[in-house]
């Protein structure tokens, strides 16, 4: 039972790690067309 919890663990870290700079690059995204837009609106 032990070593399922340390993959399972492993497993969660290995996520992490994978989508915290997805997780930035898609506020990035966000905030890029919310910056658009309101250019857009501000003519």
């Amino acid at each position: 039972m032990v070593e399922y919890a340390l993959i399972l663990a492993l497993i969660a870290l290995a996520a992490l790690a994978t989508l915290a700079p997805m997780a930035r690059q898609v506020v990035g995204m966000w905030d890029h067309a919310d910056a658009e837009v309101s250019d857009a609106s501000a003519r």
